[in-house]
């Protein structure tokens, strides 16, 4: 069993960890507070909510109509920062009604071609100008080499850490508030 969500024009499939595909692209949602944002994005479309309401019940192995949608949305979001469930980000949907697979972006001119398996990673770090000090909690969106935008919170330290990314460009593309709202953008 699966809950199906849509987001704009991109599909997300919540699934249990040991069903997941080799070749799955996994949304890195890593604690509870990020997995709890990416949720929150579908409380307002009911059918969404339904999805989730009904996927949580059979994760749980019990009937949840007590429970509150935020109960639900918070044990769903601890269930995915602890690795029993993951959010697998999927084929694109066109406003067509069709679905198609998300197109690769032309990939950039290398001299010599890199190993077809190799996977690389990036870290970024935010400090304070006046300070110097690193500034922990800041999210940011990021858009990684295959043109696909996640949110990081920064560490401790300030920095974020994108793993398992193709070769290529990945940039911050803004600053995000709790609410996944752009507070700066800088493109």
């Amino acid at each position: 069993m699966s809950a199906i969500l849509y987001s704009g024009f991109n599909r997300y499939e919540l699934t249990r960890r040991g069903s997941t595909p080799a070749d799955a692209d996994v949304v890195p949602l890593r604690d509870r507070s990020s997995a709890r944002r990416f949720l929150a994005r579908f409380v307002a479309n009911g059918s969404a909510l339904r999805s989730l309401r009904r996927y949580y019940a059979v994760a749980q192995g019990r009937p949840i109509s007590d429970l509150s949608d935020e109960q639900v949305l918070d044990g769903l979001a601890w269930q995915i920062a602890s690795g029993r469930i993951v959010v697998i980000e999927g084929k694109t949907f066109w406003p067509s009604g069709g679905s198609a697979e998300r197109p690769e972006p032309e990939e950039p001119e290398l001299r010599g071609p890199p190993p077809a398996d190799t996977k690389h990673w990036i870290r970024f770090k935010v400090i304070d100008d006046d300070t110097n000090e690193p500034i922990a909690g800041v999210t940011l969106r990021v858009r990684t080499p295959r043109g696909i935008e996640r949110d990081y919170q920064t560490r401790a330290d300030g920095s974020i850490q994108v793993d398992e990314i193709n070769m290529g460009t990945c940039d911050i593309i803004a600053m995000v508030d709790e609410d996944g709202l752009e507070v700066v953008s800088v493109e």
